[in-house]
């Protein structure tokens, strides 16, 4: 089977990180500039999650107000729409974003 008709087959995401979900083209937009792979994502060398974790620093910069979610949000659901997923329950914890408050940043999202 190859990739084309696997994009074509409905599917369910469930268990979907907003911050972890991001594309480079969100980055693009949001920082002005193409993000280095190594800032996004480990290499096959990652030795810890903590690691691991840190690559979540980029995507949570560039969650700062209410727009930059509600831009997150159109991005993934755009993306996901491309692979025909039907379903996706999104996470995000909104405790992660220092710079919104609470209510403020589940407003974004909504």
């Amino acid at each position: 089977m190859n990739i084309d008709v696997i994009k074509t087959l409905p599917k369910v995401e469930l268990h979907c990180h907003i911050d972890g979900s991001l594309s480079k083209n969100f980055f693009k937009r949001a920082l002005g500039r193409e993000p280095l792979d190594n800032e996004i994502s480990v290499g096959d060398d990652c030795k810890s999650l903590t690691e691991y974790l840190q690559k979540f620093n980029l995507p949570l910069s560039c969650l700062i107000n209410k727009e930059d979610f509600k831009n997150a949000i159109i991005d993934i659901v755009e993306n996901a729409s491309k692979e025909n997923v039907q379903y996706m329950e999104l996470r995000y914890s909104p405790l992660l974003s220092s710079s919104l408050s609470i209510r403020d940043s589940i407003e974004g999202l909504l």
